[in-house]
């Protein structure tokens, strides 16, 4: 009898999650890895594939946010209520056990969520019996979590290359493990041939706006060595080869992708493969295919090879700014990406919408700082994505800012812990500033509608008390704050014209 194994990936619990990009690309991964052994059977659970979400009471634990995610219809709107995004665990556990798998594999890719995985892990031990193994990137950043795990086994490293020998063992074992250690560790500097070579065939499909999406990954790891980001420590930078993009492409193509989102930000980076990516994507957008880079592509990259990557049909261009102040970003060990940015959006004006992000809470910043980030990113024909700072466990900068023991923490919207000179409530008030100016960027005209929500923007200036709107469409006073927020200023909209605001 072939070993029945289920790759799982489980729900997600927050306040907000994309479902855009839920493929579970790693799991394609080591499902074909997998699809060469005979004494296997292996299954995909996608908990989060049909975009269902179900709004739950809020752990105590996230209670201190109550006054800033408010129920609003305003466009200073942040979120409301936290909630499970994806199948519930009686309904995966009931699969498993309807199933009767031997093991099961769950992706843990982001340590402030691997709290919810753990308590899944121990629901599968105890109500069917099957093998629990645990890996991700969670587990990579953060071995304290396997001495007081639920799960039998956890691995460090590419899923590819190691559960093959370690679904082995357990298979000539027939399931007795007792002799195995529970932290299963791979070298991860060594070079990964699957990866390299070939790309991983899908049985469902995934949507964006009811057309046929598909993730893709062309490299791992990164060249730069930005002190709040924990990428370039894994890997070394590594890329696939332009053979394996182009078969995966075809392959898409063939079965109705109609919008490729390539993962990895670096993916522009080599001046030679940009070149042969884009003539690629060309050919295929001739064809209808489009492409976005939801995660973000590294700007100078991008500005290289600019004027082929305006013709490839991009969607959109994601960029990461992190400030536009380059004492912030020299100290984060981040390239100054200011003006390089600044001539992508010029040039993208009429062609792709541009998406820039800054991260809000950066030791080393200020609000002050924040602000002329916010400013600089409003005079330009782009949309302002904002990120509040969030802790990761191995990080060097994180560790010495005192990681939380809960990791529940470590995520965005738990507005958990900033430099120093930054409150909770500030972030939210310069998150909220950024949502009002994005609004007026797609406005179609300045009209009453803006007018009000202008008059209650300077009461919050004036008052440094911002306000919210219920169903009802009455206005309440909200939380305080301290920043001094510009009650004037100048807005691009996408299209490129000039608004004065004031």
């Amino acid at each position: 009898m072939p070993l029945k194994v289920l790759l799982l990936s489980p729900p997600i619990f927050d306040f907000y999650y994309s479902f855009h990009r839920a493929e579970p690309l790693g799991l394609l991964y080591i499902k074909d890895a997998l699809a060469e052994y005979d004494w296997l059977c292996v299954s995909i659970f996608d908990a989060r594939y049909k975009g269902t979400s179900k709004v739950i009471p809020t752990p105590e634990i996230f209670n201190y946010l109550h006054h800033l995610y408010v129920q609003d219809t305003s466009w200073f709107s942040l979120f409301h209520g936290f909630k499970r995004f994806g199948y519930s665990y009686d309904t995966i556990v009931n699969f498993i056990k309807d199933n009767a798998f031997d093991v099961v594999c769950i992706s843990s890719l982001f340590s402030a969520y691997h709290h919810d995985v753990e308590v899944l892990a121990a629901r599968i031990k105890k109500e069917t019996g099957a093998i629990v193994i645990v890996g991700g990137w969670a587990v990579w950043a953060d071995t304290k979590i396997v001495e007081n795990g639920k799960a039998d086994f956890y691995v460090r490293g590419d899923g590819e290359l190691i559960l093959p020998v370690l679904l082995q063992e357990i298979y000539c074992s027939n399931g007795n493990i007792s002799h195995l250690p529970k932290l299963i560790d791979h070298d991860s500097s060594s070079v990964n041939e699957f990866f390299m070579h070939k790309f991983p065939h899908r049985d469902t499909w995934y949507a964006y706006y009811g057309k046929r999406m598909a993730n893709i990954i062309c490299s791992k790891g990164c060249v730069y060595h930005c002190d709040f980001c924990s990428i370039h420590s894994r890997y070394h930078y590594c890329q696939r080869t332009i053979d394996s993009v182009q078969q995966e492409l075809e392959y898409l193509y063939s079965h109705g992708v109609k919008i490729v989102n390539f993962e990895d930000d670096n993916f522009l980076f080599n001046r030679r493969f940009a070149k042969q990516l884009l003539s690629l994507m060309k050919y295929y957008h001739t064809k209808g295919m489009q492409f976005l880079c939801m995660n973000g592509v590294t700007a100078s990259n991008l500005y290289a090879v600019i004027d082929d990557a305006l013709e490839a049909g991009f969607l959109e261009f994601n960029l990461s700014l992190v400030s536009s102040h380059e004492e912030v970003v020299v100290h984060h060990h981040r390239p100054a990406l200011q003006e390089i940015i600044k001539d992508i959006a010029w040039k993208s004006v009429g062609k792709v919408r541009v998406i820039v992000y800054i991260i809000a809470g950066l030791p080393g910043a200020s609000v002050k700082t924040c602000i002329d980030d916010i400013l600089f990113l409003a005079s330009l024909p782009v949309i302002i994505g904002f990120s509040p700072l969030y802790m990761l466990p191995g990080v060097r900068l994180f560790e010495s800012m005192g990681v939380p023991e809960d990791r529940r923490f470590c995520r965005g919207s738990a507005l958990y812990s900033f430099g120093e000179g930054f409150t909770r409530e500030d972030i939210t008030a310069l998150w909220k500033l950024c949502r009002f100016i994005n609004r007026i960027k797609i406005a179609d005209e300045i009209n009453d509608e803006l007018r009000v929500h202008y008059e209650f923007y300077k009461k919050a200036c004036n008052e440094r008390v911002w306000y919210y709107r219920n169903k009802n469409g009455v206005w309440h006073e909200g939380f305080s704050f301290y920043a001094s927020l510009p009650e004037k200023f100048t807005i691009c909209d996408i299209n490129g014209a000039t608004r004065y605001i004031g």
